[in-house]
């Protein structure tokens, strides 16, 4: 019974120890830096969406045309057509990283199939859908996703591509790296858990004491 007790001790200490998750370093997530007035279109190879490269096809910045996530702006991957953004990264081979993002649609051409397409070297693309149903500009419904990926090298690069080839496409805010990785218990876990099978110990000990006398 008094070894049973120590036992659940132990889980509940055990349980006590999360997933630590540190944030990487990942320029203009949330599409914040020259935020337009309404919204800005840009093409593959324009440089005016600091921080992320525009691979092909074309985006919006989207300033007061709809709802942000956050802050005041965010991004429709779909400008003219389809496009793909990305970025570069450091991070540490071996390891395992989350990418959150959230995502609405352009809310002129709501649809239901999957619209955006995420991938960072070392991954499988993956594809999200928006869930929400029809929604409005005063009520995108942004809905939080994670791409998780484990990277192969010191630079990884991450991106996002429209599956809309259409003026109306997914949009995209709030996006943030962090490394996913066990943690160490704190120390008063640590002593716990010690001092926890140092009782078991002695438990088993004297049991085997009284087994030998009453023999």
């Amino acid at each position: 019974m008094r070894i049973t007790k120590i036992l659940a001790a132990l889980a509940v200490a055990a349980a006590a120890v999360p997933a630590a998750a540190s944030a990487q370093s990942l320029v203009n997530g949330g599409f914040e830096t020259n935020v337009p007035g309404s919204f800005n279109t840009y093409s593959a190879g324009d440089t005016g969406l600091v921080g992320w490269n525009i691979d092909s096809g074309s985006v919006d910045h989207i300033g007061g045309y709809w709802q942000p996530a956050s802050g005041s702006g965010s991004l429709d991957l779909s400008g003219y057509n389809a496009g793909t953004i990305s970025q570069s990264f450091s991070t540490i081979a071996g390891q395992q990283y989350a990418v959150d993002f959230a995502m609405a649609v352009n809310p002129g051409g709501y649809t239901s199939n999957p619209i955006l397409s995420v991938i960072a070297t070392g991954g499988q693309a993956a594809t999200y859908s928006f869930l929400g149903g029809p929604n409005s500009a005063s009520n995108m419904g942004w809905e939080l996703n994670r791409y998780l990926f484990t990277a192969l090298g010191t630079t990884t690069n991450l991106s996002f591509s429209s599956l809309n080839n259409s003026v109306y496409g997914p949009a995209l805010d709030d996006i943030s790296v962090s490394s996913i990785a066990a943690a160490v218990p704190e120390p008063a876990t640590w002593l716990t858990m010690i001092m926890g099978f140092g009782l078991i110990g002695m438990v088993l000990r004297q049991r085997g004491r009284k087994g030998a006398v009453a023999a």
